[in-house]
């Protein structure tokens, strides 16, 4: 059997993995089920569930991937210390901690490919933007063409 290059799996405190998986399959398109999951730390929820259903969907997800990249909603939080211990047992599992949504759409977009984690992180981080600061600069750009 040919496995694919990877799986990913998006990991959170609430519906916020699995809210952001279904967002970016409106923007990229759907996502074999078998290549991506949301797993969710509720309310009340029993933290060593949580990290058994992790490493259940991670083992899943590596019959099929040569490699797993989990996606984390924070760093220091019990998602991704779950996905902390995972790493540390596996070469095969990476950990992006603070994910947002250019992340997911461009680690969907590569999946049959080599990824570069570190790049994926970089690309995230400069996703995140002061607008207002944008648009102001923008705007003094445009002001200095008319001199």
């Amino acid at each position: 059997m040919v496995k694919k290059k990877l799986g990913i799996v998006l990991a959170s405190h609430g519906p916020f993995a699995q809210g952001a998986l279904q967002s970016a399959q409106l923007i990229f398109g759907h996502v074999d089920a078998d290549r991506v999951f949301a797993i969710t730390l509720n309310a009340g929820d029993n933290v060593g569930q949580f990290a058994d259903k992790l490493a259940a969907a991670v083992k899943q997800l590596l019959q099929e991937n040569e490699r797993v990249v989990i996606l984390t909603d924070m760093l220091g939080g019990s998602p991704n210390n779950s996905a902390m211990a995972l790493l540390l047992n596996n070469a095969q599992v990476d950990v992006i901690a603070g994910f947002n949504m250019g992340t997911v759409i461009e680690l969907l977009s590569r999946m049959d490919t080599d990824v570069d984690i570190n790049e994926l992180v970089k690309q995230g981080q400069q996703a995140l933007l002061n607008v207002r600061e944008k648009v102001e600069e923008s705007n003094k750009e445009d002001d200095d063409e008319w001199l």
